[in-house]
C-alpha cells in the first residue's frame, strides 16, 4: 500500500546533494553541526539529541542517521545559506514528524516550553 507523499522543501550544501546523486541517500553526522556551528555546537547538539529521541517515539530513525534532516512544508521558511541548493522533496507523510517552528526556536534558546506561569 502507497503512503501519502508530502510535497517538503530544504536546502542543502552541494557536498549533501553530491553524496545523495552518487549514494541515493544522505545521513546527518554529529560532526557536521560541529562544523556548521562551532563553539555553539553544544547547544544545537543538545537540543537535537532531545528531539532525536522524541522523534523516534513516533517515526523509525535510520540507524545510520546522527541527526534529522530539516524540512519544510513551505519553501518560504528554507533558510537558503550562500553556495546551498534548494530541494523539492515527495516524503511519505509517516516519516515526517511535524511541529511548531516556534516551539523549536524557544528550545534552540534553552527556553520552558509552557505556559506563562511556567515560564515565571
Amino acid at each position: 500500500m502507497d503512503s501519502k507523499k508530502v510535497t517538503m522543501w530544504t536546502a542543502q550544501e552541494s557536498n549533501v546533494v553530491d553524496v545523495i546523486c552518487n549514494d541515493g541517500i544522505s545521513y546527518v553526522k554529529k560532526e557536521y553541526i560541529d562544523k556548521k556551528y562551532g563553539e555553539t555546537a553544544w547547544i544545537f547538539k543538545s537540543a537535537y539529541s532531545f528531539f532525536v529521541n522524541e522523534a523516534a517515539k513516533r517515526v523509525k530513525k535510520p540507524e545510520e542517521a546522527e541527526s534529522p534532516v530539516w524540512i519544510y512544508a513551505d519553501e518560504a521558511y528554507v533558510y537558503k545559506s550562500e553556495g546551498a541548493r534548494l530541494l523539492k522533496l515527495s516524503v511519505p507523510a509517516e516519516e515526517i514528524v511535524f511541529f511548531d517552528l516556534r516551539d523549536w526556536n524557544r528550545i534552540l534558546n534553552l527556553r520552558l516550553l509552557g505556559n506563562e506561569e511556567e515560564e515565571r
